[in-house]
């Protein structure tokens, strides 16, 4: 075991130094998932943050944003974001399955049903996940859980000392770096556990966005009832006092994930030898004009959802 933790923070030295000499490297997925497999969560998502708002398009580096989400207690934004990954890479059975888990802690057992169904679409012979839909089907969710992906470390007490792993740490050159398989570590949670990491670990920028997202996505409802969240905590702030007001005057709008954004299929294999990014970014659409809640970081992450969602319809629309 010992050896191996010298070898995450071998990896881990030689990755934060590239990432320091070449800023716009892809390398920061893999740092997120280094740091989330040796318990560092804060350093997971802040690198994964960074890295995709550089590279909106590059979908390991969404992948890790979403791992990095969830270990954070930030459920909603990680389903949010999965939904994307996992339309995009429907083979992805790790992050579908973790998706369909999120689902049911979240209630929405609908749509739980159909992501395990397309889990063994990809992996007919997952015990598992045919447990886990038998159950949904049937109303009996005492079994459901969020799914984490294999690979997670087990954090003992003085495991990971700072000095005597800089002891241990030795120089490497990019081509000495292993790149093992992607292995997230992940949190199990249960309904009541989300909507308690929501209020224990309120974090505004990522609560504002969260909302703008589902604004620009036409999920008013939900949208409307994370700007009266934030207000009960800040009752003069009359930007979100505009903004409820604004959402209660439209009719709301039916919250259900677009067909076309998720189950989309593929004939082709995805080759991850090369990064995958999307080019020709759209400009930002109408709605993300609308004055920043948030600061500009804010409105940095809320383009970048909403110009990847729209490449992957226009994907769709070109097979």
């Amino acid at each position: 075991m010992k050896k191996k933790d010298a070898s995450f923070w071998s990896d881990i030295k030689a990755l934060d130094e590239r990432l320091t000499r070449e800023p716009d490297s892809f390398c920061f997925a893999r740092l997120s998932e280094i740091y989330l497999k040796v318990g560092l969560v804060a350093d997971a998502l802040h690198t994964a943050r960074s890295g995709v708002a550089k590279h909106p398009g590059y979908l390991a580096g969404q992948r890790a944003l979403a791992m990095a989400s969830n270990a954070s207690g930030l459920h909603d934004e990680c389903r949010v974001i999965l939904e994307q990954v996992s339309a995009a890479t429907p083979e992805d059975v790790d992050a579908q399955k973790m998706l369909a888990g999120l689902y049911v802690a979240a209630g929405d057992h609908a749509s739980a049903i159909r992501t395990y169904r397309t889990v063994l679409d990809f992996r007919p012979d997952d015990a598992a996940s045919a447990v886990e839909l038998e159950a949904l089907q049937h109303g009996d969710i005492t079994s459901s859980r969020v799914y984490s992906p294999p690979g997670q470390i087990e954090m003992e007490s003085g495991a990971f000392d700072e000095n005597s792993a800089e002891d241990e740490i030795i120089d490497l050159s990019e081509s000495d770096i292993f790149e093992e398989p992607f292995e997230e570590e992940s949190v199990a949670v249960t309904a009541t556990d989300a909507l308690e990491a929501t209020s224990d670990h309120h974090d505004p920028l990522s609560t504002l966005t969260l909302a703008e997202l589902y604004e620009q996505q036409g999920f008013l409802v939900k949208a409307r009832e994370i700007y009266q969240t934030i207000l009960a905590e800040d009752p003069t702030n009359a930007q979100l006092l505009a903004k409820i007001a604004q959402l209660e005057e439209h009719e709301p709008v039916q919250e259900n994930i677009p067909e076309d954004a998720v189950g989309a299929d593929f004939d082709e294999e995805v080759d991850f030898s090369e990064p995958l990014v999307y080019e020709d970014v759209p400009a930002p659409l109408e709605s993300q004009l609308f004055a920043p809640l948030a600061h500009q970081a804010a409105d940095n992450v809320v383009d970048t959802m909403g110009d990847w969602l729209e490449n992957i319809r226009r994907i769709k629309a070109c097979r």
